[in-house]
């Protein structure tokens, strides 16, 4: 299983704020090329591509992501989305990482696709997360984009 790095400016970009609330919305594009490669890496099955950076504070819901897949990957590919904390641990807080916390295995043809696991819970991450897209199925083979939106509150680090 190999981990694969979205574009730099997607995985690091600020995520903005506001000043008069504390709604977070954070959106990100995940998109390979004509042969299935994302930011020049081949990506086979079981591989994780991190996507952007959740802020530690985040509560969220599988209920607040959204994944507009307007370009197909691969036929047979399949993707699952969830975070990964960025330090390598794998439970902060009481809390586990979870690679399909937003959304469980969901073929990569054109859609928009709403958060679909009932069987987690809103949490609020202790640390700073990795949004990571899991593939199974089949490896990257063709071009493909999709764009995410992770909605949350940001109630700030404790």
């Amino acid at each position: 299983m190999a981990t694969v790095n979205n574009e730099q400016g997607e995985l690091n970009k600020t995520v903005y704020i506001g000043d008069s609330g504390n709604c977070f919305i954070g959106f990100w594009t995940m998109q390979s090329n004509s042969a299935g490669k994302i930011n020049g890496t081949a990506v086979g099955t079981a591989d994780v591509v991190r996507i952007g950076t959740l802020p530690s504070g985040l509560k969220m819901s599988p209920a607040d992501f959204v994944a507009n897949i307007s370009d197909a990957f691969t036929a047979s590919a399949t993707w699952k989305f969830g975070f990964q904390f960025t330090n390598g641990t794998a439970t902060q807080g009481g809390i586990a990482e979870d690679d399909d916390y937003f959304l469980t295995a969901t073929t990569g043809s054109q859609a928009i696709q709403r958060g679909n696991n009932a069987a987690v819970t809103p949490l609020v991450l202790p640390s700073d997360a990795y949004l990571i897209a899991t593939l199974a199925g089949a490896a990257l083979s063709d071009a493909g984009r999709a764009d995410l939106v992770v909605k949350g509150e940001y109630q700030g680090t404790k």
